[in-house]
């Protein structure tokens, strides 16, 4: 018996020493997030005091040994979102303990709807939510949004459908109180208990003769561009500054500017809207090819349009503004997830006992005549409804 007793005070205090180690560990993390951020962001205290800071590092470093792995990873995050810097952050690695659901929603006019399901989360493909947890759709964004650095809501948006179907962030963010699953009521009443699995999402809608809209197409190419001729378009879409080395963007404005020279072209659309950033001067040599086409060519600007949204970020965000300033194009869409007025240029860092992956900006951009977004000459709204029916309100709008 005092064998046994003795065993079991020795695994005890080997478990209290482990718990001891990971607690300084962690503790050693924040302290170097914090100190990175102190000593490289260059506009730490705009939207946070100094006190305010080393307050809130202070309580998180005290919340460690009650705390997840993923908790902390998210309350790292939650400092981040306070200092308002959509480019400072620390990234969802698989050694952070994030996990998710098997299924995918999005913000439309009619509220938070499920696109793509898979497994026991299947039978919600293509309906609202209407709660998560004991919380409304928009009461749990409202509070995962405390997890998100951005610079304002429209990012916010674009980035919030991970977190509302991961439980771990739902539970760092007071949504549910499991870590392993979470339960969800759907507009029909429907309710499901989900937990993290291996499945095969379906995407929504699904359809025997699909047709998707030109901006849902070659989603594997960073740029590409189409002439629709009943509409006399120049369609280029333009998700990542980000030079194609299969497609330099020269090949491309070579081939554009030969089908502007011998068709009739009445409307021109950059869609921007899901270009995140990346270098803002890919773009250049096709900016230069049309404009000495315009140049030379005696052919009228034709209407232009620069198509923004929620995902228009960083680099892509300061392409839309470059467009706008040439006069010759609208805006039209949503205001941008990229605000021209704050941080970036980022360097990269890895926390020393986590070797979780964050940045942090360098660099602080200004531009006179905005605030924390680019906002549309013309706003379009996007509806569950257009995505079901596989329209693309955008476009229609240009065309009128």
């Amino acid at each position: 018996m005092k064998q046994r007793l003795t065993a079991l005070a020795l695994l005890l205090a080997l478990g209290a020493a482990a718990q001891t180690a990971r607690d300084q560990r962690f503790r050693e993390d924040i302290d170097f997030f914090a100190e990175t951020l102190k000593t490289r962001h260059p506009a730490l205290f705009r939207q946070i005091t100094a006190e305010e800071f080393a307050q809130a590092v202070a309580e998180l470093k005290t919340k460690v040994p009650d705390s997840s792995d993923a908790q902390i990873f998210f309350g790292l995050n939650r400092i981040a979102a306070r200092v308002g810097d959509a480019h400072t952050y620390v990234l969802a690695t698989a050694g952070t303990g994030v996990r998710s659901m098997p299924l995918r929603v999005r913000a439309f006019e009619e509220g938070w709807y499920v696109i793509s399901a898979g497994g026991s989360a299947l039978p919600a493909l293509g309906k609202r939510v209407a709660r998560i947890g004991a919380f409304s759709a928009e009461e749990a964004f409202e509070r995962v949004r405390t997890l998100i650095p951005a610079e304002n809501r429209w990012w916010a948006l674009q980035q919030a459908p991970a977190l509302l179907v991961s439980p771990q962030a739902l539970q760092s963010a007071g949504v549910s109180e499991a870590a392993d699953s979470v339960e969800y009521e759907f507009e029909d009443g429907l309710r499901l208990t989900l937990r993290e699995e291996a499945a095969e999402l379906f995407d929504f809608p699904r359809k025997a003769r699909p047709n998707p809209p030109l901006y849902r197409r070659n989603a594997g190419l960073y740029y590409w561009f189409d002439y629709v001729a009943e509409s006399r378009l120049i369609y280029l879409k333009y998700d990542r500054c980000q030079r194609d080395p299969t497609l330099p963007m020269e090949r491309l404005a070579r081939e554009m500017v030969e089908v502007w020279g011998r068709e009739p072209v009445e409307r021109f659309v950059f869609d921007l809207r899901n270009n995140s950033g990346g270098d803002a001067g890919v773009i250049r040599p096709l900016l230069e090819a049309l404009a000495a086409f315009l140049a030379t060519s005696g052919k009228a600007p034709p209407r232009g349009f620069v198509f923004s949204g929620r995902q228009t970020f960083s680099s892509g965000m300061r392409n839309v503004v470059d467009l706008k300033a040439t006069g010759l194009v609208s805006i039209l869409g949503e205001p941008t997830g990229g605000s021209p007025n704050g941080p970036s240029e980022t360097v990269g860092f890895t926390l020393p006992n986590s070797r979780w992956q964050g940045q942090v900006s360098t660099r602080v951009y200004t531009a006179p005549g905005y605030t924390d977004t680019v906002p549309p000459d013309m706003a379009v709204t996007f509806s569950f409804a257009d995505w079901a029916a596989e329209r693309d309100p955008y476009l229609e709008r240009a065309l009128q």
